[in-house]
């Protein structure tokens, strides 16, 4: 898988070189000299790819490097791919923990703009997500109480069913003596 992701890298990179040139597009023409390393940007949209074509178990293992990258080596781009992977992959950790990992990085200001930007995106995300699984949690909680309710709901039904039946025996009773009462 790893060789997979280098040889998407370098073609990624010979592409971005020899496709765009100053002079083909407006936005760049300003920019003195293209750069054709990859950048830590090219880095990090590359280990999405490389990270959602991982099956479950590999995942879990990269989530796993990932944590020991960026809790021991202090490697900010693995917290930032762990983030990422928590996004995507739930067996990583938890949405909060991507979020403080995401906002410590975003804290360090060691970053380039983009990479700010996609940061904050990111959190953006993960609130959203967050803020959705509480809802759905709700939504399930809610059902739950709905399905009990019509069960009481039912439950009482019967018990009145059976109260009327009930009250109609004892008046059916109270008839039959009144008339033997009356008859005597």
């Amino acid at each position: 898988m790893r060789l997979k992701t280098i040889f998407l890298l370098l073609t990624l990179t010979i592409i971005s070189c020899t496709s765009i040139t100053p002079q083909e597009n407006p936005v760049i023409q300003n920019v003195s000299r293209l750069s054709c390393s990859i950048s830590e940007l090219d880095k990090l949209m590359a280990f999405g790819v490389y990270f959602s074509s991982l099956s479950n178990k590999e995942k879990k293992n990269e989530c796993n490097q990932l944590r020991f990258n960026y809790s021991v080596l202090n490697d900010w781009s693995s917290g930032w791919a762990l983030a990422y992977a928590i996004n995507e992959y739930s067996g990583c950790g938890t949405i909060n923990d991507g979020i403080k990992i995401l906002k410590k990085i975003h804290d360090t200001k060691l970053n380039s703009e983009q990479i700010e930007w996609l940061i904050s995106y990111q959190v953006t995300l993960l609130t959203q997500r967050k803020t959705i699984e509480i809802l759905k949690r709700q939504k399930h909680q809610l059902n739950l109480d709905l399905k009990l309710s019509k069960e009481q709901l039912s439950n009482c039904q019967d018990d009145k069913k059976n109260m009327v039946l009930k009250i109609q025996d004892l008046k059916s009773i109270e008839t039959s003596i009144n008339q033997r009462l009356e008859e005597k």
